[in-house]
């Protein structure tokens, strides 16, 4: 009897280290394959998903061109700000995503620079930037001054 357990054992033994050995064999196969499929990946294209278009000449989103004429101009003085009450005669572009402004409506705009001569009756350009207003913040004008083209 302890002969057949002998022989059991040793062939058990003889064949778990053959099967360990094609193992090994296995592993280092597919490790030097995926070793060469990742050195032949750097042949193909380095980025398959398309890109956009980079957007054409025109204006920020949430700004518009418009011209108008200073009906007032009003100065705040605990804020150092002035206010332009603008009457809309022509609007010229939109950025994406813009509210739209009628003709003949009449905006106040605050603005802080003290570069502009701006004068009432005066005929302007101007750039306009939507403000964003929150539930939670001061109520503000809707628009504020981006810059003066003329």
């Amino acid at each position: 009897m302890s002969y057949i357990a002998i022989v059991i054992t040793s062939v058990l033994l003889i064949s778990s280290c053959g099967s360990s050995e094609e193992s090994k064999k296995n592993q280092h196969r597919s490790t030097a394959d995926s070793i060469e499929k990742t050195e032949n990946m750097s042949d193909a294209k380095a980025d398959t998903i398309p890109t956009p278009e980079p957007p054409g000449p025109g204006l920020p989103p949430g700004q518009a061109e418009v011209k108008g004429e200073i009906l007032e101009i009003i100065e705040e003085r605990e804020n150092d700000k002035k206010l332009i009450r603008l009457q809309i005669q022509e609007i010229l572009e939109y950025g994406r995503s813009t509210s739209q402004i009628a003709a003949n409506d009449t905006l106040t705009v605050p603005f802080r620079k003290e570069e502009y001569n701006l004068k009432t009756g005066q005929q302007i350009t101007i750039i306009l930037q939507q403000n964003i207003m929150s539930a939670e913040s001061k109520p503000i004008s809707a628009w504020s001054l981006v810059k003066v083209k003329n």
